[in-house]
């Protein structure tokens, strides 16, 4: 099916809305935690566990949803995915105590879990291979946008009408979205106009991928190692800079805003960069993003140490350059048709580990205070750039059998 250009431009707008709607409803809640403390009476533990949860339901679905949408039809499970984290907002809205909010975001997660990999393999196939680091890089920074518009939309919604009314405002637009997703055209009728047995994407093909491909495994562990520090930081920042700084909760949100309207300059550079160093090298999908790791790391421990915020703003931002790096190589690693499964499994790795992250930091947090807990954290960041440099060493044989698949199945 030919795409005309200009709408692509629509298409993508959708996608991208959606997006940020995403990470508004995965993560404007960190924003009222103080609040959420006092009202229901939360510990630092069951915090760490409420911030988890929604991690855990995506890497829990995240393959089942992915093999859905590529055995049946990409646009209609992303609408579902939607509908799916708006409902879960508005149960978390309607949520009287932290056993039924765990419950209610735990199904946002589910709902979460496979609209980044469907809607990059969407992407992926609207445009040539040669922009999909600027392509992807661009559309990553709706995490951040979503981000920054979460925390300040959470917190001024809470001061105004409640804690409850932003869950219900996310949920209704997320499932006007859902709805508007159905006008972008359905890329399986591309991706599947030779189709035969050998494209048809299998439970067999999937498995296979996920136990024999060391590069993306590696790399999936390492990345998930950094989201481990990265979605303890993002999580505990408010408790943070209100207990070890005495900042009020409106400036909280608007310095959590800040810092993801400052990322998104990492996004797209960091794409265009990647493009630019992978012409030279296909490992730098893995050592680019290592060394913005490790640098991360570095700057964010300085920032916490010394309480500096212009440091910790500057470390958030470094980290956004390599971020896009992950995503082309789930989609470069694998042949064609098993890029949205890929991208799955890099949510199932990526998930599983980031939800340790504000669990581990709520308990350190509970035990020796949460400066402590988040200068501890940053090890993470240093573990997972060595782990990446070990993914590079299978990285070249992976990509060239993967080509070669590609082109036993057009021949």
């Amino acid at each position: 099916m030919k795409i005309i250009k200009d709408k692509r431009k629509i298409y993508f707008s959708i996608l991208y809305l959606m997006f940020v709607g995403d990470f508004i409803s995965r993560v404007g809640i960190n924003s009222i935690f103080p609040i959420l403390q006092k009202q229901l009476n939360i510990t630092d533990s069951q915090l760490g566990i409420l911030s988890g949860v929604v991690l855990l339901g995506m890497a829990s679905f995240v393959l089942i949803i992915s093999y859905l949408g590529e055995k049946t039809s990409k646009r209609n499970v992303i609408a579902i995915s939607a509908l799916i984290w708006g409902v879960g907002s508005l149960f978390s809205g309607f949520a009287s105590g932290f056993i039924l909010l765990v419950l209610s975001r735990f199904f946002v997660g589910i709902g979460n879990s496979a609209y980044a990999p469907l809607a990059t393999s969407t992407l992926t196939g609207l445009y040539d291979k040669s922009k999909w680091g600027k392509v992807i890089g661009l559309f990553n920074t709706a995490m951040t946008v979503g981000g920054a518009i979460g925390g300040i939309l959470f917190v001024k919604i809470a001061s105004t009408f409640g804690w409850r009314a932003g869950f219900y405002f996310i949920g209704v637009v997320s499932i006007v979205l859902s709805g508007l997703s159905l006008i972008i055209p359905d890329n399986r009728v591309k991706d599947n106009k030779n189709n035969n047995k050998n494209n048809v994407v299998s439970v067999k093909n999937a498995f296979k991928l996920i136990i024999s491909n060391k590069a993306l495994i590696i790399m999936c562990i390492g990345a998930g190692t950094a989201i481990m520090a990265l979605t303890a930081i993002n999580s505990w920042m408010s408790i943070y800079l209100v207990r070890e700084m005495n900042l009020s909760i409106t400036t909280v949100a608007n310095l959590i805003s800040i810092m993801a309207l400052l990322s998104v300059v990492g996004f797209p550079i960091g794409g265009i960069l990647l493009d630019i160093l992978c012409k030279k090298s296909k490992k730098s999908c893995v050592l680019f993003p290592a060394v913005c790791i490790t640098l991360t790391g570095i700057f964010y421990f300085i920032g916490f140490y010394f309480k500096s915020i212009p440091v910790i703003l500057f470390a958030a931002t470094l980290y956004t350059f390599g971020g896009t790096a992950f995503h082309t190589a789930t989609q470069e690693l694998v042949p064609t048709q098993l890029r949205s499964i890929s991208y799955g499994t890099y949510v199932v790795f990526v998930q599983f580990l980031g939800a340790l992250g504000p669990i581990f930091t709520g308990a350190i947090s509970q035990a020796f205070g949460i400066g402590i807990a988040i200068l501890i954290v940053q090890a993470f960041f240093i573990l997972s750039a060595i782990i990446l440099v070990i993914s590079s060493i299978f990285y070249i044989k992976c990509f060239e059998e993967a080509r070669a698949e590609d082109i036993v199945e057009v021949a």
